[in-house]
C-alpha cells in the first residue's frame, strides 16, 4: 500500500488521476509541492506505470455514470436519488462540465418534431380554380379527330382558356391535347412554358381531396408541361373518366369530367 501525504498543499488521488488519464494540469499550489514531495512523486510514479484499463475503472469511481447524470438532468430520477448527484456535482467540476452539457442539448431538444406531410406534390397554398365548361362551337374537323361525341371540348377560367382535342397516333393509341390561350395581353404564352399539368384518375382524386381543397395525395396517372406554343400533350391514354389539373404559379386550374372512350 502506498504512503499518502498529509500535507494540506498536496495532490489528491483524483487531481493525480485526473493528470495523468487528461492531461489536466494541477494547481499551482499542488505542483511546487509535487516538486519538493517523494511521497507524491512516487504516487505519480505509480499512476503513470499503471494501466490505462486499470486506471479508468479507479478513474472517478465515485462519479455517477452518465446514464444517471442524463436522468437527473432531465427531472427523470426518484426524489432520493437526485439530492446525492446534485451534492456530488456541487463537489466535482468534472460532473459539473457534463451537467452543462447535457443540458445544453437538452434545451435544443425537440422529443416530437413535428413532421411536414410529404405528398406526391409539395402542399401549396394558392387559389383552386375548377374550369367551366364553354359549349364547344362548330368547326372543321381534322383527320383523325373525333366527328361526333362530346369532343372537342372548350373550358375557361378567368382569363385561361383551355381546349382539349382527342384523337389517335398512327399506331391507334389515344392521344389527349390541350391547348392554353389567355385573354390577358400582359399575360404571354411564353409565361405559361413549363407549367406543369396533371392527369388523375377522376375517383382517386375525389377521394383524395383535403377537406380545404387545397391539394390531393393521390397520384396523377400521366403529368406533362405546356410547351413554348401554349399546348400540352398526354399520349396512350387508357380509357376512363380523369380530372386535369394545371400548376399555375399563382393557382390551380381543375378541369372535371373528362371522358376518354374509343375515338
Amino acid at each position: 500500500m502506498m504512503d499518502e501525504c498529509t500535507n494540506s498543499m498536496a495532490p489528491g488521488a483524483e487531481e493525480l488521476l485526473r493528470l495523468v488519464l487528461d492531461k489536466e494540469p494541477l494547481r499551482q499550489e499542488a505542483r511546487e509541492h509535487l516538486e519538493q514531495c517523494s511521497t507524491c512523486q512516487q504516487q505519480l510514479a505509480v499512476y503513470m506505470r499503471t494501466p490505462d484499463q486499470l486506471l479508468s475503472k479507479l478513474y472517478r469511481s465515485e462519479c455517477p455514470s452518465v446514464t444517471r447524470l442524463n436522468l437527473y438532468c432531465a427531472g427523470m430520477l426518484n426524489g432520493d436519488e437526485s439530492p446525492t448527484i446534485a451534492y456530488h456535482i456541487a463537489e466535482c467540476p468534472l460532473c459539473t462540465g457534463e451537467v452543462i452539457t447535457i443540458r445544453q442539448f437538452l434545451d435544443g431538444f425537440e422529443a416530437f418534431p413535428i413532421i411536414e406531410e410529404k405528398t406526391m406534390f409539395p402542399r401549396r397554398i394558392v387559389e383552386r380554380v375548377i374550369a367551366a365548361f364553354v359549349p364547344w362551337k362548330p368547326q372543321l374537323v381534322t383527320r383523325g379527330a373525333a366527328s361526333d361525341g362530346p369532343w372537342p371540348r372548350q373550358y375557361r377560367a378567368g382569363e385561361l382558356n383551355i381546349s382539349l382535342h382527342l384523337s389517335r397516333g398512327s399506331s391507334g393509341e389515344t392521344i389527349l391535347l390541350g391547348l392554353f390561350t389567355s385573354d390577358d395581353p400582359d399575360e404571354a404564352i411564353e409565361e405559361q412554358e413549363g407549367v406543369p399539368v396533371d392527369l388523375y384518375h377522376a375517383l382517386d382524386f375525389s377521394v383524395a381531396q383535403d377537406a380545404n381543397a387545397q391539394t390531393t395525395n393521390s397520384m396523377p396517372v400521366m403529368t406533362a408541361q405546356i410547351d413554348d406554343l401554349g399546348n400540352v400533350v398526354f399520349k396512350a391514354i387508357p380509357f376512363g373518366e380523369y380530372v386535369m389539373v394545371v400548376h399555375l404559379p399563382t393557382r390551380e386550374v381543375v378541369v372535371e369530367g373528362l371522358s376518354i372512350q374509343s375515338v
